[in-house]
């Protein structure tokens, strides 16, 4: 069987003539909410619980390294699985030991998106007459799954497609960036967050059929620039952003509702998939960073502010962006500064957030020699405001990967490629440090880890080529979670992951069930050994699966369908599609075989 890491989509970009993505017009913007339901007993390790006297004990009970449940004693005796799941089930429903960790017990770990279309951009400035305007622009069905259960930084979707104005496209998986959960204060906590999602749709000779048929001059122009680039598209850049997402009782699930800024455009092989070749500014703060593309043959700046700028109120209803008074886009280089222009609050607001995707086109042409002289001398940029929230963004170096959240097997060998960039040009031939964080029971760690505590080999430094890039060769030789990142000083402090890059590193157990034979399989006996070995993890973590299949069951487990489907839904080449169980991909491939032996054994 293939492992895991082998079926990997390599997304990493060949360099094309022309980076093109979401930042560039023509662009289409969307927006509307997202509802999600995740499941959370797998939050963190411990399993809590009153004693008789009303005080909360806790054990741990997960074993997240290895995708296990630890043995538990409670008054003297071990709990049945029954018993457990309904003491996580209490936590969740009635004595709220874990506040709000264990919140959704039986969470689907399923998104979906009622989203449309809500402005184009063809040259400059946002266009509400085109009759793409109010279509559909929303992804299918979706699930949910977090490289790292217990992380916040990891969080990965699944679709079977998105709907742009009708026309069915597939998609590959996005990925979680710059997740803040200071954004908005007012809200607070996980509903005050937001995350940032890019990706690439596919788009066939049919799905342009389709498109041009829709008679759209903004689709007439994606096309044109789709044939302007010839073999070096790849289909469309899709950046979608999700904030104040608050929290919808569904009865024993929970879905939670939330805000959604999105844009639209071509896509070429300059590009990554997942974040787009730009300049990048940071303030030494928590939050995100502003994305800025610059089309110097246009005099023409595209500001991606989404991460970048907070907002208040409790509702969504009510979300309002935080006034910081007009923002100044300036080009510095020693003590010379000529400025780009100025960005008004209304260019900034909600309106904006809603309707274009929370990106600002800025035209330079008033003052286009001095800007493209700054440009060509090398200048950076800032972005400021003197307001009573003062603001000051500052140009850094970016460094990332299309392989954040990335898997491997005990003894497994595999590689990350990065791409490094500063001041919109590539960084060649530069060496970029690496750190390692083991994240198994936490979020991204404290100080990085001493080798000797790795739980995967790689070296310390790299060596980026002539188009910016570099390859990180890694060996899996602990199970759990660690973070890598890549950063141009040899640092040693914690991650922030508003600004470091780094990739998620997921280390599944190779289990050696060469002593089960056959024979050891068959009937009721042979599926006990199974359910404890492979099955009893998912009962007890995943409980929505019961009105579907309950894997506890002997009865329900052998019956000839329900065999069918495990063998199909847990095959490993659906692995990184929509449909693949579990969704929280934690099923190593031994415990997949050791399955499948099972299913056919018991078939026979």
């Amino acid at each position: 069987m293939a492992r895991i890491c082998e079926s990997f989509p390599q997304t990493m970009s060949n360099r094309g003539d022309k980076p093109v993505s979401y930042l560039d017009l023509p662009r289409i913007c969307f927006g509307g909410t997202w509802t999600g339901n995740v499941a959370t007993a797998n939050n963190q390790p411990n399993l809590y619980w009153k004693d008789s006297h009303g005080i909360v004990q806790s054990k741990k009970l997960f074993d997240f390294a290895n995708a296990d449940i630890l043995p538990v004693t409670i008054d003297g005796k071990q709990p049945t699985d029954a018993e457990l799941r309904q003491m996580l089930y209490d936590e969740s429903s009635t004595t709220g030991n874990r506040g709000a960790q264990n919140w959704c017990y039986w969470g689907t770990n399923t998104a979906s998106f009622a989203t449309t279309i809500t402005s184009v951009s063809q040259t400059s400035g946002p266009q509400t007459n085109d009759p793409l305007v109010g279509k559909a622009a929303a992804f299918g069905f979706g699930e949910l799954c977090d490289c790292n259960p217990t992380g916040s930084q990891s969080t990965q979707m699944f679709f079977d497609g998105f709907n742009l104005a009708g026309v069915i496209m597939d998609v590959q998986r996005p990925f979680s960036r710059w997740v803040w959960f200071s954004r908005n204060s007012a809200m607070g906590g996980s509903a005050g967050a937001s995350g940032v999602f890019e990706t690439v749709l596919t788009v066939t000779d049919e799905n342009w059929t389709e498109l041009l048929a829709l008679n759209s001059s903004t689709i007439n122009a994606l096309h044109q620039a789709w044939l302007a680039a010839g073999d070096n598209a790849t289909g469309l850049s899709i950046r979608f952003g999700l904030f104040a997402t608050l929290s919808q009782d569904g009865g024993d699930t929970t879905d939670r509702v939330g805000l959604v800024s999105g844009a639209i455009s071509i896509n070429t092989k300059e590009e990554m998939v997942s974040f787009p070749t730009c300049r990048t500014l940071y303030m030494p703060s928590t939050q995100g960073p502003a994305l800025l593309r610059v089309d110097q043959a246009s005099s023409l700046v595209s500001i991606d502010l989404f991460s970048a700028l907070s907002e208040t109120g409790k509702t969504r209803d009510s979300v309002t962006k935080v006034n910081y008074g007009p923002l100044t886009l300036s080009l510095v280089n020693g003590s010379q500064t000529v400025t780009v222009g100025t960005i008004p609050y209304a260019q900034y607001d909600m309106t904006n957030v809603n309707q274009q995707g929370s990106i600002v086109d800025l035209s330079y042409a008033a003052n286009a020699a001095a800007v493209n002289a700054a440009l060509n001398g090398g200048a950076s940029f800032t972005l400021t405001s003197s307001g009573t929230n003062p603001l000051s963004f500052a140009e850094d170096y970016w460094i990332a990967t299309d392989q954040r959240d990335y898997y491997l097997e005990n003894s497994q060998s595999g590689s990350i490629q990065i791409t490094a960039m500063n001041g919109g040009k590539l960084l060649t031939n530069t060496t970029i440090y690496l750190q390692q964080f083991d994240v198994t029971d936490d979020d991204t760690g404290d100080a990085p880890d001493p080798e000797k505590s790795w739980l995967c080999t790689m070296p310390k430094t790299v060596t980026t080529n002539a188009k910016g890039q570099a390859s990180i060769a890694l060996t899996a030789q602990k199970t759990g979670n660690a973070v890598i990142r890549f950063t141009l000083t040899d640092e040693s402090s914690d991650v922030d992951p508003n600004r470091d890059g780094f990739a998620n590193i997921r280390i599944l157990p190779t289990d050696d069930y060469s002593g089960i034979t056959d024979e050891m399989l068959k009937g009721e006996a042979g599926f006990q050994l199974l359910y404890e070995k492979v099955m009893r993890y998912f009962y007890i973590t995943f409980p929505v699966m019961q009105p579907i299949v309950d894997f506890s069951n002997y009865q329900v487990m052998t019956s000839p369908r329900i065999m069918q489907m495990l063998e199909t839904v847990t095959d490993p080449a659906k692995w990184w599609t929509y449909g693949y169980m579990p969704r929280t991909r934690d099923l190593s491939s031994t415990r997949h075989d050791l399955l499948v032996r099972w299913i056919k054994v018991n078939q026979a």
